[in-house]
């Protein structure tokens, strides 16, 4: 699961509501994904380290196409 890659690959490891909310909404794409991911973290999407938020849309991405 997408939510499981995450933690392991990048260290963003949700609470178990906020994995159970992310995994019932449906986004529009693939940005509004990556900004409530961000957020559940307790992070600022706009201050975000860009790097780390380019891993975070690639890991999306790639999960969506398979």
């Amino acid at each position: 699961m997408l939510l499981d890659e995450l933690c392991v690959k990048l260290g963003i490891c949700l609470d178990p509501d906020d994995r159970a909310r992310l995994s019932i909404t449906q986004f529009k794409d693939i940005d509004s994904f990556e900004v409530e991911v961000l957020r559940a973290e307790g992070l600022d999407p706009l201050q975000t380290d860009r790097r780390l938020r380019h891993a975070l849309r690639e890991h999306i991405s790639r999960y969506l196409i398979e």
